[in-house]
């Protein structure tokens, strides 16, 4: 069972099941229920949103490693965006020239799980 207590235990979930090719790992136990929901929603599936990932894995590298430390890096912050749901995005233009700013997760079960990546609308 992976634990995800904080932002930064939920980088290295989403980093390391994306670059091992754990599916079903990724949508079991880092991928929120309410992402999981939504995709099916939208006629989409976990699998999909994970195959997405996969495709722009460098996306996720380079977001990473811009703030390697998670909510304790210098240039992120870690901000409330509703009911257990917090976002971890860069500040100052440190990423204006990626494809994501941040990201967002929510407290499910007692983990931090994913929602999805932040897109600070480019």
């Amino acid at each position: 069972m992976l634990r995800s207590r904080s932002a930064r235990h939920l980088m290295r979930h989403i980093y390391e099941t994306v670059r091992d090719g754990e599916a079903e790992l990724f949508a079991d136990q880092v991928l929120s229920s309410a992402t999981r929901t939504e995709f099916a929603e939208n006629g989409a599936t976990a699998e999909e949103g994970f195959d997405f990932l996969v495709e722009h894995f460098s996306d996720i590298e380079a977001l990473f490693a811009r703030m390697p430390m998670g909510e304790y890096t210098p240039n992120a912050v870690l901000e409330p965006i509703g009911p257990g749901m917090n976002r971890v995005r860069l500040v100052g233009g440190v990423g204006r020239d990626l494809r994501w700013q941040g990201f967002d997760m929510i407290q499910e079960g007692g983990n931090q799980r994913l929602l999805w990546f932040f897109d600070a609308g480019r």
